[in-house]
């Protein structure tokens, strides 16, 4: 189940992948991930999880190391794959542990806002999960983002397939809000800034 805030987890980066954030819904099912898009939730891999694994925006594992299968197959496809240190699997489903932000203080210019302790999160088949292996994170997408944060990922991997400009304007314009602004820039520099879209067209 979504929480009411995004949580960021420190992850074990078995795959680096593309080198940038990537985000998709939270998939248990290995034919839903089959069809692309969604990011695999899996205690272990098997051998017939290959397709699974290839069409995945990332995969998440919580025993996984890096000779594993998981870790070699998501290599092998440029997939970034994380294991969740703390997480468990209850059931079928995988349960973190988050931590709990106190109220935000600020002292000479600079903000934060201190972890006061933790709670568990039992992440839900469709709950939206952006993996950033190079950053070495995991965020769990408080449910009132999840639809433009998806919708941010999308619009941009449209985006670098097609090159249409005017096709992320159409998608900024169905819903302008600046959430929706800042997460597709979120998606965008750093595709601008690795070489794997052109600045000039953004």
């Amino acid at each position: 189940m979504s929480g009411a805030e995004s949580a960021v987890l420190a992850v074990l980066v078995l795959s680096a992948g593309p080198g940038h954030n990537v985000c998709g819904r939270a998939a248990y099912d290995r034919e839903k991930a089959a069809a692309g898009g969604a990011v695999l939730l899996a205690d272990a891999l098997e051998p017939g999880d290959e397709a699974a694994l290839r069409m995945s925006e990332a995969l998440l594992t919580t025993r996984a190391g890096l000779s594993s299968r998981g870790a070699v197959l998501a290599r092998r496809h440029s997939v970034p794959a994380v294991s969740l240190p703390g997480a468990f699997w209850n059931g079928p489903r995988l349960v973190v542990s988050e931590p709990v932000l106190g109220p935000e203080e600020c002292r000479a210019g600079a903000c934060w806002r201190a972890a006061t302790g933790s709670r568990r999160r039992e992440v839900a088949e469709g709950d939206a999960v952006c993996v950033d292996a190079a950053a070495g994170r995991v965020t769990f997408v408080a449910a009132a983002e999840a639809d433009d944060r998806i919708g941010a990922a999308e619009a941009a991997r449209a985006f670098e397939g097609l090159r249409d400009v005017a096709s992320l304007e159409r998608w900024l314009a169905s819903g302008a809000s600046p959430a929706r602004s800042a997460f597709l820039l979120e998606e965008l520099v750093p595709r601008a800034v690795e070489g794997t879209a052109d600045a000039s067209e953004l």
